[in-house]
């Protein structure tokens, strides 16, 4: 019998994508018009969709990840470059997508 791999997960191995990510990935993207970023996670948000033309659930939310994991990793170092909380900031990167639904962002429905 083989025990799990914990450094795999936490490697960010096939099994370890978030469920929201999953199963939202082709759900559409929109910026509600009028409304403004408010912080930091928001303006990844809004840049991902404005400036970057990315409009599912899928690509905004890897993207977002991929923002705020390289902004902390230029302030921790090295420290940073283990690799090992990536795929929290693709958990996180879904949260804030989830949080902003309906104030930022307009997330169609399934």
């Amino acid at each position: 019998m083989r025990a799990p791999s914990f450094s795999r997960s936490l490697a960010g191995g096939p099994s370890t994508g978030p469920a929201l990510r999953r199963v939202n990935r082709d759900r559409r993207v929109r910026l509600i018009r009028g409304r403004v970023a408010d912080g930091e996670e928001a303006a990844a948000v809004w840049c991902a969709v404005h400036r970057c033309g990315l409009s599912t659930y899928g690509e905004v939310a890897g993207h977002v990840a991929e923002h705020l994991f390289r902004h902390d990793h230029s302030r921790a170092g090295w420290l940073g470059d283990i690799g090992l909380l990536y795929p929290w900031y693709r958990q996180h990167a879904c949260q804030v997508l989830e949080q902003l639904d309906g104030t930022l962002v307009q997330i169609d429905s399934v």
